[in-house]
C-alpha cells in the first residue's frame, strides 16, 4: 500500500533467502556472530535493505523477527533481566545496522559520484594537509602518516568484536555472581 511497506517486504525477502540453521552453535558468542554476520551478509548484497531495519520503530516481519527471536533466545539462557536482553540486542542490532547505513551511504556515493571511496579521498587530500600543517590536529596527523586500511568489513569486524567481548563481561558477571543478579533485577 505504500513504498515503506514494499521496501518491509523486500527486506523481509531478502533476510528469508539467509535464514538461521535450524540449530544455534554451542556457544552464545558463537551464536551471536553468526546472527550479527548473518544480517551483515544480506545488507552487503542489499544495501538498501538497512534503511527497513528500525530501531525505535520497528515494523513486524517474520523473517526480520527471526533475527531478534535468534538473539533473545541467546541471551535467555543467561537469565538476564528483560532490559539488559533488549539494550544488548538492541546494541547488537544497532552495530551492524549503523554499518549497514554506512556501506549504503557509501554505495550512492559511488554511484552519484562514479569514484571510489579511496578516488574521493584523494580529492580531499590537498585540504586535508593545509589542516594538518597548522599543528592542531596532531592525533589525525599520527594517523594520516600510519597506514590505515579503511575496510568496511574489517571495521564490522572490530566492532563486532568489541561489543561480544563487552558482552562475555556481562554475561561472566551472571555466570559467577548470582546472588548480585538476584539484587541487579530489583
Amino acid at each position: 500500500s505504500s513504498k515503506d511497506d514494499l521496501v518491509l517486504y523486500m527486506a523481509d525477502t531478502v533476510f528469508g533467502e539467509h535464514p538461521f540453521p535450524r540449530h544455534a552453535p554451542p556457544g552464545w558468542r558463537d551464536s551471536l556472530e553468526l546472527a550479527a554476520r548473518l544480517m551483515w551478509t544480506v545488507c552487503r548484497r542489499h544495501p538498501w535493505a538497512a534503511e527497513a531495519l528500525s530501531m525505535t520503530r520497528p515494523r513486524v516481519a517474520p523473517n526480520l523477527l527471526a533475527y531478534t527471536e535468534w538473539v533473545l533466545a541467546v541471551l535467555r539462557r543467561f537469565d538476564m533481566p528483560t532490559n539488559e536482553m533488549m539494550y544488548t540486542h538492541l546494541n547488537l542490532y544497532g552495530h551492524v545496522r549503523g554499518m549497514a547505513l554506512t556501506l549504503q551511504s557509501e554505495t550512492q556515493a559511488r554511484q552519484d559520484t562514479g569514484m571510489t571511496h579511496q578516488e574521493w579521498i584523494e580529492t580531499e587530500e590537498p585540504a586535508l594537509e593545509n589542516l594538518l600543517a597548522t599543528g592542531r590536529y596532531p592525533a589525525m596527523e599520527h594517523v594520516v602518516a600510519g597506514d590505515f586500511d579503511y575496510d568496511l568489513d574489517k571495521v564490522f569486524e572490530y566492532g563486532l568484536r568489541l561489543l561480544l567481548d563487552g558482552v562475555d563481561r556481562q554475561l561472566r558477571d551472571y555466570t559467577e555472581q548470582p546472588a548480585n543478579n538476584a539484587r541487579r533485577d530489583r
